[in-house]
């Protein structure tokens, strides 16, 4: 009887000993694909505005009837003004002829909070279209900020003033992105991915 209960004793520390190793080595692997995910995520988003800022300007004319598509950064129209959570550039970003308004924002879309790209078409009557950035089935997106800087690096903080606007010469945009669904044993700052760039404006 005592041989019997110390098999069983040793059984049980030996099935426990496996399941820690089995969570744990699963828990790393999940932290990882996560880290990984966010990761993707972040610098993509982050190369694709940075993109769009960089060709602002491109393509668009001081006497375009549209006031949003007269300058690289918008700063004739007040519905369109830069702030530090939202930012809309104009330019011929596809290189068609035909320069477009395309913004960036946090956005709430199938009940995920998403990184989104509306485009307008600088064109009378134009409509627009509002589609994610982020994988919405797999990431959310945390925050996304703007700071603005002039040719001296000197922040501009009067967004809503057109001729400051203008001097406006160096975008720093910020995102942070987590993966959609983090285990409850994993904390979501751990998983968080913040990436930060500063673009100069070519065409202002």
């Amino acid at each position: 009887m005592i041989e019997l209960l110390v098999s069983l004793v040793i059984l049980g520390v030996l099935f426990a000993s496996m399941h820690f190793v089995v969570g744990t080595a699963v828990l790393g692997k999940t932290l990882t694909a996560n880290r990984s995910t966010g990761q993707t995520q972040g610098r993509l988003i982050a190369e694709w505005l940075a993109d769009r800022v960089r060709m602002a300007g491109y393509g668009t004319s001081g006497s375009n009837p549209i006031g949003r598509c007269q300058s690289g950064i918008v700063s004739t129209d007040s519905n369109y003004y830069p702030t530090t959570s939202a930012l809309w550039v104009s330019g011929d970003f596809a290189n068609s002829g035909t320069p477009q308004t395309r913004g960036f924002r946090l956005e709430t879309v199938n009940g995920v909070a998403a990184i989104t790209e509306t485009v307008i078409n600088c064109a009378t009557g134009a409509t627009s279209t509002d589609e994610p950035l982020t994988d919405t089935t797999s990431t959310t997106a945390v925050s996304l900020t703007f700071a603005y800087y002039d040719n001296t690096g000197t922040q501009v903080t009067a967004l809503t003033t057109s001729s400051k606007i203008q001097t406006i010469r160096v975008v720093q945009i910020t995102a942070t992105v987590q993966p959609l669904h983090t285990p409850p044993a994993i904390a979501a700052g751990s998983t968080q991915q913040t990436w930060t760039t500063r673009v100069t404006v070519r065409n202002p």
